[in-house]
């Protein structure tokens, strides 16, 4: 009974996004990427549309997110080894995900009792961050204002987070 859970519809598709990124490294032409940028954000639409219908797992909720940044990370480290963007460039399109990730490992450490959903300006980097790969690909001169953009929106987002955090940490606090 446990396995079927796993083999989820949505499931599977999120999956899908692991094959997706090592044909990305593999694969270095223009139109083919592009294939793949698209059809990386048309199954996390897809697996997330099917999970909101109650098609969804809680291995699910962390498949989704996992090869989500599988894809991304690869695709652009792809990119800052092929020389589109230099290596500060991808720190600065990755700090969202980065502080995230730090973020994560504190509520571990502390054995904190959070949950932090998705929200709007995370949503909103991820959405950019599709997008910069897809204008990276098309238009790799373009990466400075690309990258200012991310940047700014991953800023944006960081704080709130961190916002979210510092309330959730004093409430912590507080309650022992």
């Amino acid at each position: 009974m446990r396995g079927r859970r796993l083999l989820t519809l949505p499931n599977l598709i999120s999956a899908a996004r692991v094959p997706m990124a090592i044909a990305f490294l593999a694969i270095d032409h223009r139109i083919t990427r592009l294939v793949l940028i698209v059809a990386a954000g048309l199954t996390d639409f897809a697996d997330g549309w099917l999970a909101r219908r109650g098609r969804g797992s809680r291995f699910g909720a962390v498949l989704d997110p996992v090869t989500d940044k599988a894809f991304l990370v690869t695709a652009l480290i792809s990119l800052a080894v092929s020389g589109a963007i230099s290596m500060p460039e991808l720190l600065v399109l990755l700090a969202r995900d980065g502080a995230v990730a730090f973020g994560f490992a504190v509520v571990v450490l502390l054995h904190a009792p959070m949950h932090l959903s998705a929200r709007l300006p995370g949503k909103t980097v991820t959405v950019l961050q599709l997008a910069a790969l897809v204008v990276l690909v098309l238009f790799p001169a373009w990466h400075v204002p690309v990258v200012t953009v991310v940047g700014a929106a991953s800023a944006v987002a960081i704080c709130d987070y961190g916002r979210l955090a510092v309330i959730a940490l004093r409430t912590l606090r507080i309650a022992h």
